[in-house]
């Protein structure tokens, strides 16, 4: 094997063991942490509504500003390597919330890094990279990650109860010691840390962005699109998600079932990430980021309709959709349309106006309209108008992209990366 063969290879393990680690460790916190707020602090919905806006908030002045360091500085790698040891340290601090207020310091500290995290990772993997389509061979290990630490979590935890003599008593939380496992997804964090330190070399990696670029990005059409577009649907899907743990309580479920249903959302993820470059190219990177969000709408309105969780199980199967088309399918579009010495910046704000902006009105809103109205209704409420917001969209977002962006070079307006289409 030639050098940079060699070279090549060593970094693309590099990226997918990166990617299995800062995914994964969320496969530990997101599926579990509004059960955690409500059953072992204690907070009422209304709180929990408040925590689970609290990091789309954060990401809201966090990513932005991040991803503008690493564009403006060049060291993209460097800004990883703090966001995921920042990420770790933010996931010791919350296994020891108790109250609102302790919880409240913990979600802000970590979102100040966590939510930055995978945005900055992407943009450093499109960095590394020959060729864009390779990104969903790299992304897939996050999935891979993300089922592994599911299927681990409820086991590792009971042995650690076992350890340490801790049982559910009466009037006390039906999971005792959940937050142990804020302590696995920090050790995985380190893990991201340490293999972001490896990713050093491509070119891509350290372009500088320049003076009046910025102002430039905001004004591309094409990229304002998604950022309408992204904000909306996750307006409607993401509030649902973010409460999933509470909508398998309020059916009977526990903590098993948690875990289980999501297996039930990851099972097709793996092979529809790592096909996604022939799916992008067979349909169109829109045309699919359209289908994921009707897809996720249709999940939830389906999950409120849904008798039991026996019958709720099977259409978590669209879950592969969603992260794939919204996911990789967002990814990918604004890498298509935006030069790499803003592609950091992007991807960070297409993450804080999407997921940010989006998520915080929509865990806002449907932690209210939790208590009043039940989990049902905020599935149903939020579900219907994501078909709608999907359907509105199909033809502005696939027949304005392909308009001309703005172009030029030296006074500051953009180009698109158009040797790096799929």
């Amino acid at each position: 094997m030639s050098a940079p063969a060699a070279h090549s290879s060593r970094l693309f393990v590099l990226l997918c063991a990166h990617c299995f680690c800062a995914i994964g460790a969320l496969g530990i916190f997101l599926p579990y942490f509004a059960l955690f707020l409500r059953e072992n602090v204690g907070l009422p919905g209304a709180q929990i509504g408040v925590v689970l806006a609290l990091p789309p908030l954060v990401g809201l002045l966090a990513q932005p500003a991040w991803g503008h360091v690493a564009d403006r500085t060049g060291s993209r790698v460097r800004v990883l390597v703090l966001l995921a040891s920042g990420t770790a340290v933010g996931f010791v601090v919350m296994s020891h919330a108790v109250d609102l207020a302790s919880t409240v310091f913990a979600t802000v500290l970590l979102s100040l890094f966590q939510t930055a995290l995978i945005p900055m990772s992407v943009s450093v993997t499109f960095g590394a990279l020959a060729h864009p389509s390779a990104f969903g061979r790299v992304r897939v290990w996050g999935t891979v990650g993300y089922l592994l630490l599911i299927l681990v979590a409820p086991t590792w935890l009971q042995a650690q109860r076992d350890a340490l003599g801790m049982h559910a008593v009466p009037g006390g939380p039906s999971e005792p010691g959940l937050e142990l496992l804020f302590y696995l997804a920090a050790a995985l964090s380190v893990g991201a840390a340490v293999t972001a330190l490896g990713l050093r070399g491509p070119a891509g990696l350290s372009v500088r962005a320049q003076r009046g670029d910025l102002r430039a990005l905001l004004a591309l059409p094409a990229f304002l699109r998604v950022l309408v577009f992204s904000a909306g649907i996750q307006l409607f899907i993401q509030g649902p998600l973010a409460l999933f743990p509470l909508y398998v309580r309020a059916r009977g479920g526990d903590m098993n079932d948690v875990s289980h249903m999501w297996i039930w959302m990851l099972l097709l993820e793996v092979p529809m990430i790592f096909g996604s470059s022939r799916l992008f190219a067979r349909f169109g990177v829109t045309r699919v980021m359209i289908v994921a969000a009707a897809g996720g709408a249709l999940r939830w309105i389906a999950c409120a309709y849904a008798p039991s969780l026996a019958y709720a199980y099977p259409v978590q199967l669209l879950h592969a959709l969603v992260v794939t088309g919204l996911g990789v399918g967002t990814a990918l579009h604004v890498e298509q349309i935006v030069p790499g010495r803003l592609r950091s910046t992007a991807q960070a704000l297409a993450v804080m106006v999407g997921s940010s902006l989006g998520g915080m009105l929509s865990s806002v809103l449907c932690g209210a309209a939790l208590d009043r109205f039940g989990v049902d209704a905020v599935y149903l409420a939020g579900g219907t108008g994501g078909v709608l917001w999907a359907l509105a969209w199909w033809r502005p977002l696939i027949h304005g992209t392909r308009a001309a962006p703005v172009h030029a070079a030296a006074d500051g307006a953009l180009a698109p990366n158009a040797s790096r289409q799929p």
